[in-house]
C-alpha cells in the first residue's frame, strides 16, 4: 500500500540525498566493475528506499 504517503520534509530530503549518492556511486562503479555490481547496488538502493518509505 504505497499510494501517496505524506512524508516529512526532512525525510524526503534524506531520501533524495541517498538516491543521489547511490546514483553517483553507480555511475562511478559500472564502467570499472561491471553491470552485475551495478544491478546489485540498484537492488540494495531500491530495497532501502522501499523500506524507508513503508516504515512510516
Amino acid at each position: 500500500m504505497l499510494g501517496s504517503i505524506p512524508l516529512p520534509a526532512a525525510e524526503t530530503v534524506e531520501l533524495v540525498v541517498v538516491f543521489a549518492l547511490v546514483t553517483v556511486v553507480l555511475l562511478l562503479l559500472i564502467p570499472f566493475v561491471g553491470r552485475m555490481v551495478g544491478y546489485l547496488f540498484t537492488a540494495i538502493a531500491v530495497v532501502y528506499l522501499f523500506r524507508r518509505v513503508t516504515d512510516v
